[in-house]
């Protein structure tokens, strides 16, 4: 396990290193297996709930814990919805110990205004929504959909201009719609490495998610993300609805770091 260090342009350049494994999770047995898997990053979401679906209070809580006990120093990131869900979700209090906050940004096509909304979005989960003395607030991740179109979700190259006037630590990429088709069947490899350096060049890390597999994983290398994001892969028999299974995060990750990657 290493802990995850955000692309900074004083680093070396994102091809020479492997990016940090996001593994979602939904409870706290769910996070163990995460973590004796070897993730870098630990995210909390509800799949039922969509892609960004929002856990329980309780269950954030729980992942939160046994981070805490298991993995101190290993970041946690926490789905916290689309912004098109504000304002109908009540103000609730957010354990401390979050790093990162994603927000999606699906249905917000049509709305020339959807910048102000994701900033009340910014305003609703302010200091007072979080337990605990913060000396900081978690950062900001802007989410954009490799099936916008369909999704009516905003532009991403739109999403990755934004996040910087909003304030985002960083962009993902990823897919609305959680049926067969992954992020590659949606933007090509071209297109989404576009996106990456843009991001870079914006000063802002990279994200890329979206039912990724092992067979991904050279289109992957050719984006050289910061961050690769999985649910799917990281469950037994590739189910996003079934459990995560420690082996499949570890043959995960052991594919993500190889200098050769096979198609399996």
């Amino acid at each position: 396990m290493r802990q995850f260090r955000p692309f900074d342009s004083s680093n070396e350049c994102p091809e020479s290193r492997s990016p940090a494994l996001l593994v979602s999770v939904r409870n706290r047995d769910e996070a163990v297996s995460a973590i004796a898997g070897g993730c870098d990053i630990l995210d909390i979401k509800e799949p039922s709930r969509g892609s960004l679906g929002m856990a329980q209070i309780p269950q954030i809580s729980a992942v939160i814990a046994v981070r805490d006990e298991l993995a101190p120093s290993l970041p946690v990131s926490v789905a916290l919805g689309e912004v098109v869900d504000y304002p109908l979700l009540q103000p609730v209090r957010l354990p401390g110990g979050i790093d990162f906050c994603k927000l999606g940004t699906a249905q917000l096509s049509v709305d020339p205004g959807w910048r102000d909304r994701f900033r009340m979005v910014q305003d609703f989960w302010n200091f007072g929504s979080f337990e605990g003395n913060l000396t900081t607030p978690p950062a900001w991740v802007a989410v954009a959909y490799a099936d916008w179109r369909d999704a009516k979700a905003v532009d991403p190259q739109e999403v990755v201009s934004a996040a910087v006037e909003l304030n985002c630590r960083g962009v993902l990429i990823d897919t609305c719609t959680k049926g067969g088709q992954g992020v590659f069947d949606w933007l090509s490899v071209v297109a989404i490495r576009d996106l990456a350096e843009y991001a870079r060049h914006c000063g802002l890390w990279f994200a890329l998610a979206g039912r990724l597999t092992r067979s991904d994983l050279g289109d992957v290398r050719s984006v050289a993300p910061d961050i690769v994001g999985i649910r799917s892969a990281a469950c037994r028999n590739g189910r996003r609805d079934a459990e995560i299974d420690i082996q499949a995060v570890q043959n995960f990750r052991r594919a993500l770091t190889a200098d050769i990657v096979t198609e399996v």
